[in-house]
C-alpha cells in the first residue's frame, strides 16, 4: 500500500521508499539487515518480478554491509540497495572500505534513530517507562563514509528525501545514506507513544 507521511511530521523510512518511486531498478536487489525498519519497504514498495530481496532468515543484525558487497560483487550489472539500522552498521559498516576498494557501487540506507528500535519496541509493549540498553551514540553516517572515500549523505527531513535518494542513486560509487529517523515511529504505523500509554 501507498505510503503515508505520519501526522505529526517526523520522518520515517517511508519517505525513502516513497522516493524510490521512477528512481529503482526493475531488477534491482535489496539487502536488508535485521530491524523494525525493514517493514516500510515490506508494506509499501512495490516489487517487481526481478527484484531481489537478500536476507538473513534468523534475524541476527549485522549481514547486511558485507552481504550488500558480496551482492555487488556476485552481481555487478545490478543495483544494489542496501536497508540497515545503525546498530548493524556500527558492527559490520567497515565493510564499506571493501565496497570502496573493489569499487563496488552499493547504496546504503541507514535508519539512524539512536536505538536498537526492535528491543525499544518490546521494552515498551512489556515494561513501559522502562527503556534500558537500548540507546545508541551514533556518529555521523555521513561523514563516517566520507572518511573511507564513499559518497555521504543526510535525510533530516520528509521534504529533502526526495532530491537525496535521487543523488544517492545516480552516483556512480558506493553511497551511504544517514536517514536521521524519529525513535517515536518505531515501526510501520507503530510508535513508541502509543505503546507506553
Amino acid at each position: 500500500q501507498p505510503w503515508t507521511e505520519p501526522e505529526d511530521g517526523k520522518l520515517d523510512m517511508g519517505a525513502v521508499v516513497a522516493a524510490y518511486a521512477g528512481r529503482v531498478a526493475a531488477d534491482a536487489a535489496f539487502v536488508m539487515d535485521a530491524g523494525n525498519f525493514s517493514g516500510w519497504l515490506h508494506k509499501h514498495f512495490v516489487f517487481k518480478p526481478d527484484n531481489l530481496i537478500i536476507g538473513c532468515i534468523g534475524g541476527a543484525m549485522g549481514i547486511a554491509m558485507p552481504a550488500a558487497v558480496a551482492a555487488g560483487l556476485r552481481m555487478p550489472d545490478r543495483q544494489i540497495i542496501t536497508w540497515i539500522g545503525d546498530g548493524g552498521m556500527l558492527m559490520t559498516g567497515a565493510e564499506l572500505a571493501t565496497a570502496v576498494q573493489r569499487r563496488v557501487p552499493v547504496k546504503v540506507f541507514v535508519s539512524s534513530n539512536g536505538s536498537f528500535g526492535t528491543i525499544r519496541m518490546h521494552q515498551a509493549r512489556s515494561y513501559p517507562g522502562r527503556n534500558h540498553g537500548t540507546d545508541i551514540a551514533n556518529p555521523d553516517f555521513a561523514k563516517w563514509a566520507e572518511s573511507f572515500g564513499a559518497i555521504g549523505l543526510t535525510i533530516r527531513t520528509i521534504a529533502e528525501a526526495p532530491a537525496v535518494v535521487e543523488q544517492a542513486l545516480a552516483a556512480k560509487g558506493p553511497v551511504v545514506v544517514d536517514v536521521r529517523t524519529d525513535v517515536d515511529h518505531i515501526a510501520p504505523g507503530l510508535t513508541l507513544a502509543s505503546l507506553e500509554r
